[in-house]
């Protein structure tokens, strides 16, 4: 399995901070990478929200870390490719380990994995419907 290690640069603007690492996730998945690891300063709701979106959105699996005292805006987490949260730590501000097991033949993910990932990639490449174009001149 082809996994990424996603740095990004953080500023005061959420917005920014969001497109940077829709950007990066986008990225990491069209370069066949199924697991994509966020290390950052802390992960707020609004970011554990935006990551969800983002695994279902490009079927990679998303591993998003934090610091203990940041746990109770949003504690590291392990997100499935269809978008929901497989594994997290709990939202105590103490040292913790979460973990899961990164498995393909698991019928929860045969939709995300199987038949979503391929049809996406073969979608934002513009070949899917080129035989259904109308044209309009």
């Amino acid at each position: 399995m082809k996994i990424a290690a996603a740095q990004s640069t953080v500023t005061n603007d959420v917005a920014e901070n969001s497109r940077t690492i829709s950007c990066l996730i986008r990225q990491a998945a069209m370069r066949g990478a199924r697991l994509v690891n966020f290390c950052e300063g802390g992960i707020g709701n609004f970011f554990q929200i935006a990551l969800r979106a983002h695994a279902g959105f490009n079927c990679v699996w998303i591993s998003g870390a934090t610091p203990a005292q940041k746990a109770p805006q949003g504690p590291a987490a392990i997100l499935g490719p269809e978008g929901k949260v497989v594994a997290s730590c709990t939202s105590e501000p103490i040292n913790q380990l979460v973990f899961t097991t990164l498995d393909r033949n698991n019928p929860d993910y045969d939709i995300p994995l199987k038949k979503a990932r391929p049809w996406r990639q073969i979608a934002r490449q513009g070949k899917i419907y080129t035989d259904k174009h109308v044209d309009a001149g």
